[in-house]
């Protein structure tokens, strides 16, 4: 839907011509390899089931009256993000029971981001922007390692922002109000800190568009009452305790309001772990030129800044996905710079084709693994009546929706009982533990019960006894 909807507003745009051979190539290739590398990375289990499972799950569940569950973590997860807009799947969940529901947004949307990009391209360049840099910057978008990322994961929330922004760039460059304003309620419907992106971006852009300032204003108001209402009533209704991710501020406070205090407290720390973030990995391939575009700074500097002062390793060092809500704003650094002409336009063509050339990431199909598919299929049918079957993360996304599974996360998990049924693979990926653990797992299980090993590689344990395998 998201993915329709970027489309339609792209093919709408009088000045995109879709007709040309290059664009129907470049169009075509690029929906055949999104899709192909999410389904290629799902029959190959390749998407882990935590990431992935959660938002599954949230759909899956609200979809069979349970409003926003996810067994991963057990939650509620719209008390940990705002991703109210994936209730739009809830009614096509309930008719057929799939993952691919998910799946199918998440390479769509990365595909459909061409759209508003594109019409990006001609708001700041004219009506006919160069074609060998319109095709770089689309590659540029395709092929960088941080959408690489999402697509590889099969669907994160996160894969729905870097669209949604380029939409909302794309129509504050064309100065469409009512667009402006749509994008922007639709990004504060996927995830609570793009009340911060928008704002910033809004008010420091305004500054040079003058005619936008009221648009700029009602972006910042719904922002800031949306975020308000998120955090203060929507999240402590649905949930006792607050969002754990706050954690990953740690050494400033526990609380949103306690974070910013401990900043303002500790300026010499903010400054250090700002200094020694991997900020430059963005920066660097992209020529450093979206930092001297006064608007893509300032829709950069909260993700930055958050990025930066995490003690969370993943976030503080621009690992997996996080860094992905700065690549609509590079990209417009990029494309203001080529707008700028003379040596700043031959440094932007360079910036765009040296973009997706760095860092680890990159979108990549991987074999089918059917044998194992089918097998795991047998026994997730066996297991059926089990009073609980306990999979291993990487399998997760693969064994329907039933209400006795769960997801192995924790040690806890190996205490067993009678009947319980465990489904391993020790040869796939085995977050979140080390990448050992499983083998030892079903050893150990399996002094408590009966083992069976398929040639695919799945291991399955059904417990006979009381154990503590842990």
């Amino acid at each position: 839907m998201l993915a329709v909807a970027l489309f339609w507003v792209g093919l709408k745009h009088p000045a995109l011509d879709l007709a040309g051979a290059r664009g129907i190539v470049v169009t075509v290739t690029s929906l055949i390899w999104c899709g192909w590398t999410v389904v290629s990375r799902h029959e190959g289990f390749g998407i882990n089931g935590v990431d992935f499972s959660i938002f599954d799950w949230q759909i899956a569940s609200t979809a069979a009256g349970n409003f926003g569950y996810s067994p991963i973590y057990d939650v509620n997860h719209f008390a940990v993000h705002p991703t109210f807009l994936l209730l739009a799947l809830v009614p096509f969940h309930a008719l057929a029971p799939s993952p691919y529901w998910l799946l199918g947004l998440g390479a769509l949307s990365i595909w459909a981001g061409i759209f508003p990009l594109r019409r990006l391209l001609r708001a700041v360049l004219g009506e006919k922007p160069d074609p060998a840099f319109e095709l770089l910057i689309v590659l540029a978008w395709l092929d960088n390692a941080w959408t690489g990322r999402l697509l590889n994961a099969g669907f994160r929330i996160e894969s729905l922002t870097p669209p949604l922004l380029l939409l909302f760039l794309a129509a504050w460059f064309e100065k469409k109000r009512w667009l402006v304003i749509v994008s922007t309620l639709a990004l504060l419907m996927v995830k609570e800190d793009v009340a911060l992106v928008l704002p910033a971006f809004a008010i420091a852009a305004s500054m040079r568009d003058r005619e936008l300032r009221r648009v700029a204003a009602a972006v910042t108001l719904c922002s800031g009452g949306w975020l308000w209402l998120y955090v203060a009533k929507i999240q402590p209704a649905l949930a006792s305790a607050g969002p754990t991710y706050l954690s990953f501020w740690s050494d400033f406070g526990s609380t949103p309001k306690g974070i910013v205090v401990g900043v303002l407290k500790h300026p010499f720390r903010f400054a250090e772990l700002m200094a020694t973030s991997a900020w430059w990995t963005v920066a660097a391939p992209s020529l450093f030129l979206p930092f001297l575009s006064f608007r893509a700074l300032a829709g950069m500097l909260p993700t930055l800044v958050m990025l930066g002062a995490s003690s969370n390793p993943s976030m503080h060092d621009y690992w997996t996905y996080y860094p992905v809500a700065l690549v609509p704003f590079v990209l417009l650094g990029i494309i203001e710079a080529r707008a700028r002409g003379g040596r700043w336009a031959i440094a932007a063509l360079i910036a765009a084709g040296t973009m997706p050339l760095f860092w680890y990431g990159y979108a990549r199909a991987i074999a089918p693994r059917f044998e194992l598919a089918t097998a795991l299929e047998e026994q997730r049918t066996r297991a059926e009546t089990a009073p609980r079957v306990v999979v291993q993360t990487i399998l997760f996304p693969h064994v329907g929706y039933k209400q006795n599974l769960r997801p192995f996360l924790s040690p806890d998990d190996l205490l067993a009982k009678p009947g319980d049924v465990y489904l391993l693979a020790p040869d796939l990926d085995s977050w979140p533990f080390e990448y050992d653990a499983p083998r030892g797992f079903s050893t150990r299980l399996a002094a408590c019960g009966q083992r069976t090993i398929d040639p695919s590689g799945l291991e399955t344990i059904t417990i006979e006894t009381v154990c503590d395998a842990r």
